[in-house]
């Protein structure tokens, strides 16, 4: 029959193509999850934990919304590992929820963060077409992401575009 099974072989592929889903649910045996949740569970938290920091922090679009994302699929398997190793930590659900609960509060955090750096540059700048250009670029940051935002911050987005192109002239 050979080395795979059917599911081991679906497995397999889809580890070979990186397709997102849980890793120690992808292991074929519980005492091989058992082991790879031990190896990995303290760095997953880690993991976790320095990505929230680095999201909460940056004044990056494209870095916010990648860090938060790794932070919630490594939050995410952290819950699955605890199946398998015995560790007294606080509630990874409470995280993985606060994490998606907050989602809109921490982009409009991000926006703001943006807008300073917006601003500090604003004043540095001596033609009323170079910020107008440094405005558009902030627009435009966002747009790849206006699918995770809620309504509330793309209007907060334009009014902060329509604010400083008002006092650019």
């Amino acid at each position: 029959m050979g080395l795979f099974t059917p599911a081991k072989w679906k497995v397999y592929q889809n580890q070979k193509l990186g397709n997102k889903f849980d890793p120690v649910l992808s292991l074929a045996f519980n005492s091989r999850r058992r082991d790879y949740a031990m190896l990995n569970f303290d760095n997953y938290v880690r993991q976790f934990n320095d990505s929230v920091n680095i999201a909460s922090t940056t004044k990056k679009p494209d870095v916010f919304f990648e860090r938060y994302d790794f932070a919630l699929q490594r939050i995410i398997a952290v819950i699955y590992m605890r199946k398998y190793v015995k560790v007294k930590m606080n509630s990874p659900e409470k995280s993985a929820n606060e994490l998606i609960d907050r989602k809109q509060e921490f982009i409009r955090d991000l926006i703001s963060r943006r807008a300073e750096v917006l601003k500090e540059k604003l004043t540095k700048l001596k033609t009323p077409a170079s910020k107008k250009k440094n405005i558009a670029k902030f627009e435009e940051e966002f747009i790849p992401y206006h699918t995770e935002m809620s309504q509330e911050n793309i209007d907060y987005i334009k009014r902060t575009v329509d604010y400083y192109m008002r006092n650019c002239e």
